[in-house]
């Protein structure tokens, strides 16, 4: 049997002049997949919609955990947002929460791409509010079928999502400062 390979896709965020700066905090949630697509493994999806695992490769991370590290550091590549981490190690205002829905490589015969589907809300914390939610879609060409190949498809298509997903998120809250002047303290009464 063929070794397997353990791979870290290396995806770096370089935000536009027009990103805005923002003063809020934010949580990005470990992402959430199918049983299939949490794993290790490097899903292949093949004609009819059928499920393989491509041979030799494997992701450093399960991918939810991956995706989550990638894009923490895709908002700490930015510079654009005050403070990012993972939810429980700080305040945050918003919480960025993701569902993986496709992170495959499609191989309809003629030649491979990969298919990144991810699904994110951007939740407020201190309500529970979704302020918004969009479908991200990206993929690549695969050059070839080695791990090398298939490695710089995913790198390419992930440094697409990702820097997409920071710039919504970014632009995503409604433009306003972080409390407003006639939001009462919490626990004073309203309209005092």
């Amino acid at each position: 049997t063929e070794p397997i390979r353990i791979v870290a896709p290396a995806v770096a965020v370089t935000p536009a002049q027009d990103w805005p700066v923002v003063a809020w905090s934010l949580a990005v949630q470990r992402p959430i997949a199918d049983q299939t697509r949490g794993s290790v493994r490097v899903v292949v999806r093949t004609p009819h919609s059928r499920l393989a695992f491509y041979p030799g490769i494997a992701w450093l991370d399960e991918l939810p955990d991956m995706l989550q590290s990638i894009l923490l550091e895709g908002f700490v590549d930015s510079g654009r947002v005050a403070s990012v981490a993972r939810p429980g190690t700080a305040l945050a205002r918003y919480q960025l929460v993701a569902d993986i829905r496709a992170f495959d490589l499609v191989d309809a015969g003629a030649g491979l791409a990969t298919d990144l589907v991810v699904h994110g809300s951007l939740v407020e914390v201190r309500t529970g509010r979704i302020v918004a939610s969009r479908v991200f879609r990206t993929g690549a060409s695969v050059s070839g079928r080695g791990v090398d190949a298939v490695t710089a498809a995913f790198e390419q298509a992930l440094a697409r999502l990702v820097g997409e997903v920071v710039e919504w998120t970014l632009r995503a809250p409604p433009l306003e400062p972080d409390s407003a002047p006639d939001d009462p303290p919490e626990g004073a009464p309203a309209g005092g």
